[in-house]
Order: structure tokens, then sequence, then C-alpha cells
């Protein structure tokens, strides 16, 4: 017989790291993260309070800047229940290893120019819910990385901040896997990014079974996009092998594009990107123009009545 522990966390009032990075007492002045729970099953944290990194205090460093909450090979989780995290030196919520996951009702709060402050990053999970949640961040608001698999999210609200992504997968030629990720019912608000997937050149693996559906865009830079040729800094070399993507749909992405391109589809020759679908997308300008896309190496079809109408995948 196994007996099941359970462990549950309450946060009322304030939660307030060290004031200085000093404060901290780190090993060797290298900080991994802030909190932490590793191998627990049946873990609850929620709560009305906050959560506050004090991230203003690191984010001119572009080292060893500490992650203020993370989760790790654990199962049976679920966080937030009114929980607010705010301002995290680097990523604000990183849930790593666990089985059985849901994440509601959590408010995640820092400046859109704070680096690497990822709302929830997502990594070799399996079985996630995310729902009825506020992210703004100055990076991904949901990041879903390597390992991770049937991830469903809706009615999130994103921005500012770099989007719900798949990605990035791929970095230094690592075999990476992400499937079975459904994203809904949700709304990007002057975000850099909408839906997006983004993969580095000289990678393996794959980003398959996707679908993004019923997603609203108020001014967002870039409302869908694919990048197999992801580059955090100046230049990357040109490298043959790629994390391969297919069988990602697009359905009802509705609402208005910052730039006039509004759909970037941009994929490798040597592994083109393959059953893509675009179906009833409906994407303007912030200023009421039409909108155009951009299309490199992609197969799949358009469904409906797209706008704007991707004769790319048109003529395949």
């Amino acid at each position: 017989m196994i007996l099941e522990l359970l462990f549950l966390l309450q946060v009322y009032g304030n939660l307030v790291a060290p004031y200085h990075p000093s404060d901290w007492k780190c090993k060797h002045n290298i900080c991994r993260r802030w909190i932490h729970f590793h191998g627990v099953t049946g873990l609850t944290v929620r709560g009305h309070g906050r959560i506050d990194g004090r991230g203003h205090r690191w984010w001119h460093r572009k080292k060893h800047r500490p992650t203020a909450f993370e989760i790790s090979y654990s199962h049976n989780v679920h966080l937030g229940g009114g929980l607010t995290f705010k301002d995290s030196p680097r990523m604000h919520v990183v849930l790593n290893g666990i089985r059985t996951l849901s994440v509601s009702n959590l408010t995640i709060d820092a400046p859109e120019l704070s680096p690497n402050t990822d709302g929830i990053h997502v990594t070799a999970c399996t079985n996630v819910v995310i729902d009825h949640s506020q992210i703004g961040t100055g990076d991904d608001c949901i990041s879903i990385v390597d390992g991770s698999s049937f991830v469903t999210v809706s009615n999130v609200v994103c921005g500012p901040g770099h989007g719900i992504s798949i990605g990035s997968l791929g970095k230094n030629g690592a075999d990476d896997k992400v499937e079975y990720v459904s994203v809904s019912d949700s709304v990007f608000v002057g975000a850099k990014n909408g839906a997006r997937i983004k993969t580095w050149q000289g990678g393996r693996g794959y980003a398959r079974h996707i679908i993004f559906e019923r997603i609203v865009n108020h001014d967002t830079t870039n409302p869908i996009i694919i990048d197999q040729f992801y580059c955090d800094h100046q230049q990357c070399k040109t490298k043959k092998s790629a994390v391969q993507i297919n069988n990602v749909t697009y359905r009802q992405i509705l609402g208005t594009s910052r730039k006039k391109t509004a759909v970037v589809l941009n994929c490798s020759k040597t592994f083109p990107c393959t059953d893509i679908v675009v179906e009833d997308m409906h994407i303007r300008t912030t200023d009421d123009n039409d909108a155009t896309y951009e299309c490199k190496n992609v197969l799949g079809k358009a469904q409906g009545k797209n706008v704007p109408r991707l004769s790319c995948l048109d003529l395949v």
C-alpha cells in the first residue's frame, strides 16, 4: 500500500524576497531559485497573497539571477487560488518534471522590459491544465519546452510579454520533444508575440499535435509566428538540422496586429513545417489596414475564410 502525502501551503499577505542580492547568501554567489518544492505528492499552493521577488534589485545583472518559485519532480500538484507573483529576478514559476498539474486563478506581474521573467515555464511535464490566469512579463507569458505533453491552456490574458510559446527547442543541438498542446479562449494585449513556436537551428526532435484556437489579439506585434531560425543574440551560425514542426492548427485567430505582417511561418528548407492548418483567421492591423503574411517552406492548407488570405497554403 502506497500512502499519498498531502501538503497544503496557503499564502495570505506578502511574502517578500531579501532586499539586496548579497542578502540571499547563495552558494558561490550563484542563486538558482528562491522557493523550491521537490519530490512532493499532493501539493497545493494557494491563497490571495503575493510572492514578491524584488526583481528590480537584480535585473541589471546579466548572470546568476534566480527563479522565484519552482516545483520539481512532483505528482498531483495544484497552484493558484488567487495567488500573485510579482517582479521575479528571473522566471516567476518553473514547473519541472511534474505528472498531473493544474494552475488556475494565478496573477503574474512584471514590467515589460524586465529580462527573462517568463511567467510560467513548463518543462518535462505531462497532463497539465493552466487556466483563468492573467500574466504580464518581460518574456514569455507561458513557455512550454522539452519533454512536455498533454498540456491544455485556456482563458489566459497575456500582456505585456512574448506570448504563449512552444519552445525554444533544440538549443545547442538538443533533441527536444513537445506534443499534444492546446491553447484556447485566450487574449493577447500589447504582447510582442501571440501564438508562437520557436526552435533553434541544429536541433533535433519535434513539436507536433498543437492547436491554437479562439484567440483574440489586441495590438500584438506577431499574432502568429513559427520561427525555426530562433536566435536570442545578434547572429547564429547556419545549420542544416532542425526540430521538426508538424500537425499545427490555428483556428479562429482574431484581432489586430501592430505590424503589417501579422503571420510569419518561417520554416527550414531541409525540414519544412508540415500539416500546418489555418482556419477562419481574421487579423487586420491596429490602424485598421490590411495585414500581410510571410511563408517559407510550409506545407499545409487554409480552410474557411482567412484574412489575410494565405495563398502559400492555398497552393499546396
